[in-house]
């Protein structure tokens, strides 16, 4: 979810099919960007599951080479460098439930309620002084709590 009015989101998902998606067991925090941190995650990346959520869109698309170059842009934008513990963000694959179908761009991903994997970019290391209570980032002023 990107609100920010940023001259590379236009053409970022371009060409891309996109439905909103949750994903359990991560908070999301308002630090200088939007910031998702998975709950009780150890060194190796895995993450034990909790009730917070947090809500977007899965993004994709059917042509391989195009996923590719799109997962090289969105890195780009994220400022994800493969096997950098020390990027900006990090990126995983984690399962994510699909939301409402009709709501969807272009085809839909899949059915509500069913898990996809999908790539995740999120930051451990965030400043974790806002985190939004409702999961969604286009709501973070109704929810923002110290």
């Amino acid at each position: 979810d990107d609100d920010s009015g940023m001259p590379w989101t236009k053409d970022a998902v371009l060409l891309m099919k996109a439905q909103p998606a949750s994903i359990s067991g991560a908070k999301l925090y308002e630090d200088t960007y939007a910031s998702l941190v998975f709950d009780n995650c150890g060194d190796d990346d895995t993450c034990k599951r909790t009730s917070s959520v947090v809500i977007g869109w899965i993004l994709t698309c059917s042509d391989p080479a195009l996923f590719q170059r799109k997962l090289e842009q969105f890195d780009r934008i994220e400022g994800y460098i493969p096997n950098d513990r020390n990027s900006l963000y990090q990126r995983a694959i984690a399962n994510v439930c699909l939301g409402d179908p009709t709501m969807a761009i272009g085809d839909p991903v899949g059915a509500q309620g069913s898990l996809v994997r999908a790539y995740v970019y999120h930051r451990p290391d965030c400043h974790k002084k806002y985190r939004i209570q409702s999961g969604d980032w286009l709501k973070r002023g109704l929810s923002k709590n110290k």
